[in-house]
């Protein structure tokens, strides 16, 4: 079943246009939550199931409640303040059970602007913290694709506008001359 479409040169450009805008306004990459990340240090070298480390961290709120989890396995390890400077120290304990592979240990609390800050230490378990087996970036740098798609998309749609303003421009002439 086919559905014909009768549509004006100026529906055509605003189909286009409308078109286009929602292409520039979606984006191009998922959008990072929290607002704010950053780094946090640990103690001691590789951190395995059992073993104590002290976490170190800076930038958030001064006296805000600072959460440490461990976010692999979502496992609640402490809550500290920070300070006045909107650091905080914590010592933890990696959990027993933690399985081997990649986790990280995270640092929650609210930021100085308003949000929330995340302060991250990625260790592995049954291995080497070192990083030399993180995985690589994958995927596609779509917005390339996507602006490269609303250009032809544009075109077409010229074309087609072109072609439809042509054809009625022909068809005046004659049917002008009727009228005679």
């Amino acid at each position: 079943m086919a559905i014909l479409l009768r549509m004006s040169s100026r529906g055509l450009l605003v189909l286009a246009a409308v078109t286009f805008g929602a292409l520039l306004a979606a984006p191009a990459q998922a959008q990072d939550y929290p607002v704010e990340t950053g780094p946090m240090s640990a103690s001691g070298g590789d951190l395995e199931p059992g073993d104590s480390t002290t976490l170190s961290g800076s930038g958030f709120a001064p006296g805000t409640d600072v959460d440490v989890l461990v976010e692999s396995a979502p496992t609640h390890l402490d809550t500290v303040q920070a300070d006045g400077a909107g650091a905080f120290t914590a010592t933890v304990m990696i959990p027993a059970g933690l399985s081997a592979g990649e986790h990280t240990l995270i640092a929650t609390g609210a930021a100085p602007g308003g949000g929330t800050l995340v302060l991250g230490y990625p260790f592995v378990v049954g291995g080497d913290d070192s990083g030399a087996g993180e995985l690589p970036e994958t995927g596609y740098p779509i917005g390339l694709l996507a602006t490269a798609g609303g250009t032809v998309l544009l075109g077409g749609l010229g074309a087609i506008a072109y072609g439809v303003r042509r054809r009625l421009r022909a068809a005046a002439p004659a049917s002008a001359g009727d009228g005679r």
